[in-house]
């Protein structure tokens, strides 16, 4: 009888079949690059203009609450004479205040419509109104400025923050205090009227 086995055996160890052609490789992830015609990054918006709620010098105090201005202490506005009170007292203003800056000799406020109103000496035109007085116990309209966002007071001279950061200033000038260049004008020592500062701009606190 004829034996078969090694034909079987044949048959059970068939190689592989052996792949033909070039070796394909993976395929790669396709990565993402930034397009060259993306937008540029916005530029930094200039800072906001800061505004005091409260303020003190040597002899007041001022601070606004939900819109009103209260003072106490020496020249707050409240009478005539030596005004002095040792409480919170409503300063008379017809706007809503919101920045306040007090000086050695005066103070200043600037309402939510863009008027800027100041009380105290006006020996060298600190009240702003060009006006013939030596002193106001009361809030004065200061004129030519209907636009501020904040005002500071010095012992003799103020300067407020107009819209787009422009600056004005008046009062004494014997020191170029007032920033316009014309302090060896004799005309121009005192000046009664906001004067704008030449070359400024953005400006956000003062």
């Amino acid at each position: 009888m004829r034996a078969w086995w090694p034909i079987v055996l044949l048959l059970g160890c068939r190689p592989a079949p052996v792949q033909r052609g070039p070796v394909q490789a993976p395929p790669v992830p396709a990565t993402v690059t930034a397009s060259a015609s993306a937008p540029a990054a916005a530029p930094p918006k200039s800072a906001p203009i800061q505004q005091r709620r409260s303020a003190i010098d040597h002899f007041a105090q001022c601070v606004i609450d939900r819109s009103q201005l209260y003072c106490w202490g020496g020249m707050t506005g409240l009478s005539a004479g030596d005004p002095i009170t040792a409480g919170l007292a409503p300063i008379d203003i017809d706007d809503q205040v919101v920045d306040v800056s007090v000086g050695a000799r005066g103070a200043c406020a600037v309402g939510k419509k863009g008027n800027v109103y100041c009380w105290g000496d006006n020996t060298f035109g600190q009240l702003g109104a060009a006006l013939p007085l030596s002193a106001s116990s009361r809030p004065v309209a200061v004129v030519d400025i209907s636009d501020a966002r904040a005002v500071s007071v010095g012992q003799w001279h103020v300067c407020a923050i107009r819209a787009g950061g422009r600056v004005a200033c008046w009062g004494r000038n014997n020191q170029g205090q007032c920033g316009h260049g014309t302090a060896y004008v004799a005309a121009a020592r005192r000046l009664v009227r906001p004067v704008a500062v030449a070359g400024l701009a953005g400006v956000s606190h003062i």
